[in-house]
């Protein structure tokens, strides 16, 4: 999930270093035995310096500086081998490249050569918007994990992908770290991009050899040309499925009755594909795993299956933006592991303080109107979002309480009078938007005392005076910054962005 954890690519990634570090160790003590003492393959550490020149490095933000001609490949940054008993070389069977803002025109043939890799990541780079290459990923016949995600490749994934049999972990995803605040216009955002698609070959035909998968990620790729049998194709290719995730990727469709036997199911992400419809499947509650699912911003409707609320590893729960989706929320079960859950913009009632008695472990809620006092025993929350509460008049005053907040949003709600001052208490917030309320009088003094906060929007209220010189003590705000400005903000050192519009 983008926001979700790539376990299995972590734990094989650390057992593939590992042999690396042994090796390395090795190196250092003077062993004399043929592996310790060995080098790695001359033909991959060739192979390996071509790929480096084909970095344009006046452009990357890393130079690989460890990547020198003569000296062990296996010892080079981002490089991991695997020695072979007997052998007079180490072959490299891990590349992590991921993060370390590599830019070249194309992907470079030599990357083919490295037959033994295991665990390859050229993740977080950029490709120049080329397209990942036809043909030389099916040579890499051992790869476990492959991650090429948000590396601006564009265009059609290639079949070649899909002939690497033993891939355990997938991850070509395009979209990346949307945050809420920039969701009401993703899609306008992101349709004025070329992403990855899966046409020809067609997701079905891309999948259907990886039978050994676990984690799927394929976050923003374009997969419509599947039509409404995404879900199945997905469940008879990938039976030992324990991760997917697939936002944005223009799906469409009821989810099929298939894929109730992906049983080993931990992670479930499926949100901002607007167009999945139908019934939250019920067979969601016999997934006695799952920790994540996430649903926002399709077109469910209908009865949510309450039982999922009490799933006992149950972390992230995010159905928000079904309108027609309605449900009950029950009591949660004691040890209950929820920390986020977000339903504003469905039909959810019944919320009682019993409901909450056992959730400890809460750390993001989203709205649930109208607001209701027994928020104030969340004192884990880090993010609040209140929206849509008109049938209160007043702000509730318990949120200075909520010393843990780090964003606290208040949108669309019918609060009158002054903005509380206890919100000078929330010393943790780092982001924090008040918009569209009837709010009036001055701003408190008390938010200058909010100095860790890097993002500020107060738009759309009845406020009338200017902003005091308290707000000259916000030396981390950097953006959204909305009201009667005094020019001395304008020395804020981290601010990037000022907007003063529509007051």
């Amino acid at each position: 999930m983008a926001g979700t954890t790539h376990l299995l690519a972590l734990f094989a990634l650390t057992q593939l270093y590992s042999v690396a570090a042994s090796t390395s160790d090795a190196h250092a003590h003077g062993h004399d035995n043929d592996t310790a003492s060995s080098f790695c393959h001359p033909d991959q550490a060739a192979a390996l310096l071509q790929l480096k020149q084909s970095f344009i490095l006046d452009y990357s933000t890393t130079t690989l500086p460890s990547w020198q001609p003569g000296t062990d490949c296996c010892l080079w940054e981002g490089v991991g081998c695997d020695g072979v008993s007997g052998s007079s070389s180490n072959s490299v069977t891990v590349l992590d490249l991921g993060r370390r803002g590599l830019y070249s025109y194309s992907c470079h043939a030599a990357l083919f050569n490295l037959t033994s890799l295991r665990y390859l990541d050229l993740s977080m780079n950029d490709f120049g918007g080329s397209r990942i290459p036809e043909d030389g990923f099916e040579r890499l016949s051992k790869l476990t994990h492959l991650n090429l995600s948000y590396s601006g490749f564009y265009g059609q994934i290639p079949i070649a992908i899909g002939k690497l049999k033993s891939l355990v972990s997938l991850d070509l995803s395009s979209l990346h770290n949307i945050e809420s605040a920039e969701i009401t216009n993703l899609y306008a955002i992101m349709d004025g991009y070329n992403f990855l698609v899966l046409r020809e070959p067609s997701f079905k035909t891309l999948l259907a050899n990886l039978n050994n998968l676990r984690e799927l990620y394929l976050d923003g790729v374009d997969i419509s040309s599947s039509g409404e049998e995404w879900s199945s194709d997905l469940a008879k290719a990938v039976p030992r499925l324990h991760v997917f995730s697939m936002a944005y990727c223009k799906l469409n469709g009821p989810i099929h009755s298939s894929l109730s036997s992906l049983r080993s199911l931990t992670v479930v992400n499926l949100k901002l594909n607007g167009g999945i419809s139908g019934a939250v499947p019920e067979f969601f509650t016999d997934f006695l795993n799952l920790s994540v699912l996430q649903l926002s911003y399709n077109n469910f409707s209908g009865w949510f299956p309450w039982k999922i609320f009490q799933l006992k590893n149950i972390r992230v729960l995010d159905v928000s933006h079904n309108e027609r989706l309605s449900g009950r929320i029950p009591e949660f079960p004691s040890g209950a592991s929820l920390e986020t859950l977000i339903l504003q913009y469905t039909n959810f009632s019944g919320v009682r303080l019993s409901s909450f008695n056992n959730l400890l472990s809460l750390r993001e809620l989203g709205e649930l109107a109208p607001f209701f006092s027994w928020i104030r025993s969340l004192k884990n929350l880090t993010s609040l979002h209140l929206s849509d509460c008109y049938s209160s008049k007043l702000t509730p005053p318990m949120i200075g309480n909520l010393t843990n907040l780090t964003s606290l949003e208040i949108t669309y709600c019918g609060f009158v009078g002054q903005i509380p001052s206890s919100i000078g208490n929330l010393n943790k917030l780092t982001s924090l938007r008040i918009s569209d309320c009837a709010f009036s009088g001055t701003i408190p003094s008390s938010i200058g005392n909010l100095k860790k906060l890097r993002r500020l929007e107060i738009s759309y209220t009845e406020l009338s005076c200017p902003i005091t010189t308290d707000f000259g003590h916000l030396n981390k705000l950097m953006n959204d910054l909305r009201g009667d400005i005094p020019t001395y903000l304008f020395t804020l050192p981290a601010m990037l962005q000022l907007d003063i519009s529509s007051n």
